[in-house]
């Protein structure tokens, strides 16, 4: 539940530089205990890859995965895809769970790739947050990488193969927050008749920010849009 933040900013900090400090001291960053990691990759012939959307879960890490776009490259985004050079395979058109190793491995070359749509896929799993702004922040893609094949590299099928399939440069990773939802008066200076008159606000993610899961903030702007 998002709950409403029991300070205020200070009445002169509206509309002055130290506007941007008001708000960080009343709605700070609440991190929620989890690390999200992004990818996007090749699909195969697996039938959950197939149109459709589908979640795993092991009672501690979640991944989802949903197609991106029907064209094999991700509309120009996986324009490159892994060969293992004298291997004469392609890594991530189907290939075992051990094939998501090859991916750290430096020596893995680049080259043309199979023809299944794009999918994306979303894991996130508990860590602290010092652990987490240090993985995501090190600008180590191989290293997210690692993580989620430590964590899913021998998951059901299709994981092991969608995480084989995935470039370290198609990869982000990020520690979640949300804040507390704004006070609706600290929208508006009741002093200033230009502000009590203004038709502009803030609506979705905004007005009260949540945690990015499934276009959550998208979604709330959308119900905002209906309540106004």
């Amino acid at each position: 539940a998002v709950r409403r933040a029991a300070a205020a900013p200070a009445a002169n900090a509206r509309g002055s530089g130290a506007n941007a400090d008001a708000y960080e001291e009343t709605y700070p960053l609440r991190y929620l205990g989890v690390l999200v990691v992004l990818g996007i990759c090749r699909g195969n012939a697996h039938p959950l890859c197939h149109h459709k959307v589908f979640q795993v879960v092991d009672g501690e890490t979640r991944i989802y995965a949903m197609p991106f776009t029907a064209s094999p490259d991700g509309d120009g985004c996986l324009a490159e895809h892994l060969v293992v050079e004298g291997g004469g395979g392609k890594v991530g058109a189907s290939p075992p769970p051990v094939a998501a190793e090859l991916l750290l491995d430096p020596e893995v070359e680049l080259g043309p790739g199979p023809e299944p749509g794009a999918m994306m896929w979303q894991l996130s799993f508990p860590m602290g947050e010092a652990e987490a702004k240090a993985l995501a922040g090190s600008g180590d893609q191989r290293a997210l990488l690692a993580e989620a094949v430590r964590r899913c590299g021998t998951w059901p099928s299709p994981v092991p193969e969608l995480l084989a399939a995935t470039l370290p440069g198609n990869l982000a990773g990020y520690p979640a927050y949300d804040r507390d939802c704004l006070d609706p008066t600290h929208l508006r200076d009741p002093q200033d008749r230009a502000s009590v008159g203004s038709r502009v606000t803030l609506v979705g993610d905004a007005a009260h920010p949540m945690s990015p899961f499934k276009g959550q903030g998208a979604n709330q702007a959308l119900l905002d849009a209906v309540q106004l």
